[in-house]
């Protein structure tokens, strides 16, 4: 088992973002972010960088900029929160997000709402859940096992369950030296994790879970000191993958290399740190 709760799936939710320059049409695009209670007690919404940067995906000279951040929300009732949901936007989106310099990883700041309905909220994942450059040191191994949780789709599809609105999951195995960030010309950012398995359009955002190793200590008289069994932890952010384009075939039949890039957990560390969140 993966040892990750149930109720932690209801701290990940879709993003709806638009950038816009004033004279063309507008950009929309959607992602994945995921909910954290920082240990000084604020809410934060994780999310990669190039979900509301639009020089990460439009260039450095680009004139467009975000205009406008719409998060789902989930109403709390009593049938495990499966419950309706609504898009509600945030009012204070410019001044609210705090930007890695470096990595591909963002932080929206607990963001103030335009009417947000009443008993419309989200589960929090605990700042302690997220990997230490520690634990990827002498925990976290290459081919161990971890998931992440979004939603993958784009304007066309969408893979999520579309009545309950609930993300889904995809397992993936570790590829690259955990404890050492994975450098490779085609990665643009910083700080980042190479895993086997497969991203697309939405999954940007998403958390990527180590599952449980060993086995719990039980409790009794003998004590063993047995550091075997590790945490689930929070392993980084679902920030992009390769696409494998076979010699002279149409674009429209290029397909998954299997391999997908994480941006590691140190990096949603540090710009809490640095900010003081």
């Amino acid at each position: 088992m993966s040892g990750i709760n149930k109720a932690v799936i209801f701290a990940v939710t879709r993003l709806k973002v638009r950038f816009e320059d004033g004279l063309n049409a507008p950009i929309a695009i959607s992602g994945t972010g995921f909910w954290i209670k920082s240990n000084r007690n604020k809410q934060l919404l994780i999310t990669n960088k190039h979900n509301l940067d639009p020089k990460l995906k439009l260039g450095s000279a680009t004139r467009y900029s975000l205009t406008h951040v719409e998060v789902q929300l989930r109403k709390i009732g009593l049938n495990q929160h499966f419950e309706e949901t609504e898009f509600v936007p945030i009012s204070n989106v410019a001044n609210c997000i705090k930007f890695s310099s470096n990595a591909d990883c963002a932080i929206i700041v607990e963001p103030q709402y335009v009417n947000r309905p009443v008993d419309y909220s989200h589960n929090n994942i605990m700042q302690n859940d997220i990997a230490e450059q520690s634990l990827l040191n002498d925990k976290v191994q290459m081919m161990d096992i971890a998931s992440f949780v979004g939603f993958p789709g784009d304007n066309r599809t969408e893979w999520w369950d579309q009545r309950w609105n609930l993300p889904v999951a995809r397992l993936v195995n570790i590829s690259s030296w955990p404890s050492i960030p994975y450098t490779n010309v085609d990665v643009i950012t910083a700080d980042t994790m190479l895993v086997s398995g497969l991203s697309f359009s939405g999954s940007s955002g998403s958390p990527l879970f180590l599952h449980q190793k060993g086995l719990k200590p039980t409790t009794g008289d003998i004590i063993i000191n047995d550091d075997n069994y590790v945490e689930p932890k929070i392993l980084g952010i679902m920030s992009g993958h390769w696409w494998l384009d076979e010699a002279n075939t149409p674009q429209l039949f290029k397909r998954h290399s299997g391999l997908s890039y994480v941006t590691r957990s140190t990096s949603i560390l540090d710009l809490i740190n640095q900010y003081s969140l």
